[in-house]
């Protein structure tokens, strides 16, 4: 995962790349290239309502940022409609940020490592226990919104054997914070994932 975040951070020098904002990251459009390879190589699908910033212009008119992609991933600014169109290239990656913490949950959630008994619980989805399975936008608002709810810290998170796991949770939660200022940047994100997989997995297995 945290090859698949630094991809959009790593280039030749002198190369320039614009900035695209994904605008419907969830697990359903990160794809597995070959599953062949020793460590899996992963890549961002359905780029149907991304938004290519090129020298900070968008590539849209300013009435389609409007849109919105699958309810259960959207940022609490997107689910309002409260999104700060006089940045719309921070703010608009910033609700990527927020959609990229609730895969990594998932992720999170099914890693045998981080359970007592080596098996992890069932497939579980973000917000699965507090929405209905295909939530419409009124659905997610008194949760994400109103209440400002998160999924299920793992029980084992803050105390378990495994160096970084906490910082990695610690990473998580700030991806998702509500505030989209408060939230950590994608590449300070991908910087700290970075970081965290060299303490987590120092001889490069993962």
């Amino acid at each position: 995962m945290s090859d698949f975040l630094s991809h959009y951070f790593s280039f030749p020098a002198g190369v320039t790349k614009s900035v695209v904002a994904h605008r419907d990251l969830n697990p359903y459009n990160i794809l597995v290239k070959d599953r062949s390879c020793p460590r899996l190589q992963l890549c961002i699908a359905d780029f149907g309502l991304s938004v290519v910033f090129h020298g900070g212009r968008m590539g849209i008119d300013a009435a389609e940022l409007t849109e919105r992609g699958t309810a259960r991933y959207m940022a609490g600014e997107l689910i309002e409609g409260s999104l700060n169109l006089l940045d719309p290239m921070t703010s608009l990656l910033q609700t990527d940020v927020y959609s990229s913490a609730l895969v990594l949950w998932e992720l999170l959630w099914r890693c045998r490592d981080i359970w007592p008994t080596d098996e992890p619980p069932s497939y579980r989805i973000a917000y699965d226990n507090l929405v209905p399975r295909n939530p419409r936008v009124q659905d997610m608002y008194p949760v994400v919104v109103r209440d400002r709810r998160r999924p299920d810290t793992p029980p084992s998170v803050h105390k378990h054997k495994i160096s970084g796991l906490s910082e990695l949770w610690s990473c998580i939660t700030d991806m998702w914070e509500h505030e989209p200022e408060g939230r950590t940047t994608a590449a300070c994100s991908a910087d700290r994932l970075r970081r965290l997989r060299k303490t987590m997995d120092p001889h490069g297995d993962l």
